[in-house]
């Protein structure tokens, strides 16, 4: 939002191109899922460790979506906007507007997170 700002973009703008991107959503959440039919067996023996670290990874992000709701004063659509963010972009998109969010803010904050979390993500897993 804040380079919306900075660089002057109009928010049309922003969503015309944020349409180029979601034609190529719903074929990577397709992948996903196979990905997750492979490894099916995997996933049956080590439910409990993955659904501690889903449940932790939720309850930790409400936390953290809220505080800076109350630490920064937004407002219920900027708080609708990011509330979704770590969750598939295909899904967070239905979320944010269900709650009456930015749709594309919402996209771009999405991408923004699998992005980090590919970044750092295996760098944390090799220290534990």
């Amino acid at each position: 939002m804040v380079f919306l700002l900075v660089f002057d973009i109009p928010q049309t703008a922003y969503d015309n191109g944020g349409q180029f991107l979601s034609i190529w959503i719903t074929p990577a959440t397709v992948c996903l899922a196979i990905k997750l039919e492979n490894n099916y067996q995997y996933l049956k023996e080590n439910y409990i460790p993955i659904l501690t670290g889903i449940i932790s990874g939720v309850l930790l992000h409400t936390i953290l979506i809220l505080a800076l709701y109350l630490l920064f004063f937004f407002d219920g659509e900027l708080f609708a906007t990011l509330y979704p963010k770590s969750i598939t972009t295909a899904i967070a998109v239905g979320v944010s507007e269900s709650l009456g969010g930015l749709e594309s803010l919402t996209v771009a904050v999405v991408v923004f997170t699998g992005i980090l979390g590919a970044a750092i993500g295996p760098g944390l897993v090799l220290k534990s």
